[in-house]
Order: C-alpha cells, then sequence, then structure tokens
C-alpha cells in the first residue's frame, strides 16, 4: 500500500509538472500578447491621444475605451482578451488536464486502489451511523459537504484533493436505489467512482488548442486590421 502511495504520487507530480510548464507556456505567451496588442493600439494614428480622456473620471475612461474599439477594434479586442480572458481559460483548462491525466495514468498502472481506498475512507467516515439511504434526503448538498471535506484535509496534497473532488463530482447519487433496507450510500460512492475512473479515456489536448488557435486568430486578425 505504502509503496503504491509513493508511486501514485510521483506519477501525480510528474503530471502536476507538465502543467506547471504548460501555464508559464500559455499564459506567459497570452501576456507577451497583451503587451504587443499595447503598443499596436499605442502607434494607432488617432488613438494616441484617446487615454488623456481617462483623467476626466470613470466615464471618460468608459468613452476613452469604446474610442480605442472604434479606431482599432482588433488590437483593442487582442489586448482586452489577452489579459482578462485567454490567460484564465489556459489556466482552467490546464488545471483540470492535470486531472484528468493523472487519473488517467493511475488507472493504466493499475494504481486506481490508492484513490478508491482513500474515497472509501472519506465517504464511510462522513456518513459512519447515518449511512443507510433511508435517513439521508437531500443527496446535492450531502455531497457538496463530502467535496467540502475532502478540499479542507491538509494531510493529502493539493492535487491529491482536487483528484478526489474531481471524483466525486462525476459521481450522480439521483440513482441512488433508497429502498433497500442494506444500501449504504459510501458503497454506492465507492462503485459509482470505480464505474467513472474506468471508463475514462485518454486525456485531449484540443480544448486547449483551440483556445490557443483562437487567440491566434485574433492576433492575426489584430494585425491585419491594425490601423
Amino acid at each position: 500500500m505504502i509503496k503504491n502511495i509513493a508511486e501514485s504520487s510521483i506519477a501525480i507530480g510528474k503530471e502536476a509538472g507538465k502543467g506547471i510548464l504548460k501555464h508559464i507556456l500559455f499564459i506567459g505567451f497570452s501576456l507577451i500578447l497583451f503587451i504587443i496588442a499595447i503598443i499596436m493600439v499605442g502607434v494607432t494614428e488617432g488613438g494616441a491621444g484617446v487615454p488623456a480622456s481617462g483623467h476626466t473620471g470613470g466615464a471618460g475612461a468608459a468613452i476613452g475605451l469604446l474610442s480605442l474599439f472604434v479606431i482599432d477594434f482588433w488590437p483593442m479586442l487582442l489586448c482586452i482578451t489577452s489579459l482578462l480572458l485567454f490567460p484564465f481559460l489556459y489556466f482552467s483548462i490546464i488545471n483540470k488536464s492535470i486531472v484528468h491525466a493523472s487519473l488517467f495514468k493511475l488507472w493504466k498502472k493499475n494504481l486506481e486502489g490508492w484513490f478508491i481506498t482513500k474515497i472509501k475512507e472519506y465517504s464511510a467516515k462522513y456518513f459512519s451511523g447515518e449511512n443507510k439511504a433511508s435517513i439521508i434526503n437531500d443527496k446535492a448538498t450531502l455531497k457538496i459537504k463530502l467535496i467540502q471535506d475532502i478540499q479542507n484535509d491538509k494531510t493529502n496534497s493539493r492535487w491529491q484533493r482536487k483528484i478526489f473532488s474531481f471524483i466525486l463530482k462525476k459521481v450522480k447519487l439521483d440513482d441512488f436505489d433508497a429502498t433497500q433496507p442494506d444500501a449504504k450510500l459510501s458503497d454506492f460512492i465507492v462503485e459509482k467512482a470505480i464505474n467513472f475512473v474506468s471508463d475514462l479515456g485518454e486525456p485531449s489536448s484540443k480544448p486547449l488548442f483551440i483556445v490557443f488557435g483562437s487567440q491566434i486568430v485574433v492576433l492575426i486578425l489584430a494585425i491585419v486590421f491594425n490601423n
């Protein structure tokens, strides 16, 4: 068991390292485009004097910003999205891919027993005497509280907690058979978790490259239509 935990930690650590590198590359790329867009807007004829309207207050700043969009729409769009949109999309997609890739690798290496055991411990401990389906009413709230307990458990690493939370978020409790007198929700959650992970396919980089491609398109349009 200790060996499995160590191997699992190594596998998760490798995926987290790859994810951090992607964060640096893609978010750094987005910030570079933000700087490029600022330069493009700054050299636009008629646009250099518009920011001065910001000194007139909030309304003037809003008018100045709208004026820049009218004068040079695509460079301004590149500027705004490269600062306020794309970095957050990259961050979200890469974080999800780290969890997905870690789970896939753990399952592929037959190390799933590690997190299945942990989920079983969490759910059994959480429900304890209230394990019977007959006294469980609000399943959605129940799952949220269980996820919160996992996220607040500092005995596991940040990425381990993310993996547990990711699995439980995918587990649906709606089809739990409450008519079975001996049915235990903890056992049901474990079974659903195993089924979910076993059906989990290899992670795809398509969402990341779709976002990256979209930013490249905005960059090309900003260059072509720069005034």
